[in-house]
């Protein structure tokens, strides 16, 4: 396969309007997630086609010893194959991780200071796939991909814990990853309830699991595995029946499963990758209930990834820090936007569940995602259609 190929080209993503503000109120379900899903598939063409070129102009010796070449004609033939499962591989969410991860080392040589000090911000407004994005007076919104130079390595991630290579990894390991990807492991979780279906591949062995953050167990016993199944399944047919339009998006939009494992103190973590769309990390937890949550929160964070692949809704990390109330520390005005989103979805999660407990966390968490947003709208770090986001998701929040 050569690199003047569908590997190369990537058509621009329009986004409707209408799609674009039901995304803002956590309410787009599988048909935004499709417009997200193209954005992500056009991204990582982009990122493929980027590492082989810089492999074989500034690595040629490894990039034939790994025999690079050769796992670009399979991705070719899958393609030819089977668009689905091809989709399917190129949408394995750590893909993305492993090519910028790849290229950042490939530069890495000729990497100016400026990008080593780039902010997350910056970084999310440089992705591969760039937008217009909606105006008040458009129905449509068009993201341009790509508007830059493919080769450039990109910049740091949200999360510094996104690197999964050891420092001592060399190039010629790196590239050798790729080859994984054909091979997926772990185990496949098939769930339908209500009339709504999720297809999981728990990742309890692969290289890309401490991408999340949180200490994760070896692979799963036959017990362990039993037990994620069972509590999946109860936590699937919870999200179906009170929350069918998470569900819905859910569904379509989350792929992978990787069990963390939890403090000491036995606290509950979960996490999501900014650049796994598709994943989300999570220890096993007391009941149905905390899961179908973690489910529905980690996914809005890949949601709102996904969509800041193709519009950006703040600038540059100005340097300002801004209260968040569910941390303790001040955090930029991307990561704000990012929990204020997740929380929309929490708050709106107990809106729907049974019993005081419910409604108690249900007001505790509307008040602090309605102060989260009116922090965002005044901080003056909101693109013109970033503020328009946050007035949707305000009034998301206010309505319900």
């Amino acid at each position: 396969m050569t690199t003047a190929g569908p590997m190369t080209t990537a058509t621009p993503h329009t986004i409707p309007r209408r799609t674009f503000l039901a995304l803002a109120r956590g309410r787009g379900g599988a048909d935004a997630v499709a417009v997200l899903r193209a954005g992500q598939l056009s991204k990582r063409r982009l990122l493929l086609s980027a590492v082989r070129r810089a492999a074989e102009a500034r690595r040629p010796d490894e990039a034939r010893e790994v025999r690079l070449a050769e796992t670009y004609e399979e991705f070719e033939r899958i393609r030819q194959r089977s668009r689905e499962q091809w989709e399917s591989v190129l949408l394995q969410p750590y893909l993305d991780l492993w090519a910028a991860d790849c290229l950042r080392r490939l530069h890495a040589d000729e990497a100016p200071a400026q990008a080593q000090d780039q902010s997350p911000a910056q970084a999310q407004d440089q992705s591969p796939a760039q937008a217009q994005p909606p105006a008040q007076d458009q129905d449509q919104a068009r993201a341009q991909a790509p508007a830059q130079d493919q080769d450039q390595a990109p910049d740091q991630d949200q999360d510094q814990h996104q690197h999964p290579h050891r420092p001592e990894d060399t190039d010629r390991d790196r590239l050798r990853g790729l080859a994984g990807f054909l091979r997926p492991t772990g185990h496949v979780v098939r769930l339908e309830a209500a009339g709504h279906r999720l297809v999981l591949r728990i990742d309890d062995r692969g290289p890309y699991r401490h991408a999340h953050g949180e200490p994760v167990p070896g692979p799963l016993g036959e017990d362990e595995l039993r037990a994620w199944r069972e509590l999946l399944a109860e936590a699937w047919r919870l999200l179906a029946e009170r929350h069918p339009w998470y569900a819905e998006a859910v569904g379509a939009g989350v792929s992978t499963l990787v069990p963390l494992r939890p403090p000491p103190d036995g606290t509950a973590v979960s996490s999501a990758v900014r650049r796994g769309y598709g994943a989300i990390g999570v220890s096993l937890p007391s009941g149905p209930q905390p899961l179908a949550l973690a489910l529905v929160h980690e996914f809005l964070h890949i949601q709102l990834g996904a969509l800041l692949d193709l519009v950006p809704l703040h600038g540059p990390d100005s340097g300002a820090r801004y209260h968040a109330p569910w941390r303790p520390d001040p955090r930029p005005a991307g990561a704000l936007l990012q929990g204020t989103y997740a929380h929309l979805g929490v708050s709106d999660f107990w809106r729907r569940e049974p019993g005081a407990h419910a409604a108690e966390q249900y007001a505790h968490w509307r008040g602090r995602t309605l102060e989260a947003a009116d922090t965002l709208l005044e901080s003056g770090e909101l693109t013109e259609d970033g503020r328009e986001f946050v007035v949707e998701l305000r009034r998301a929040v206010c309505d319900r």
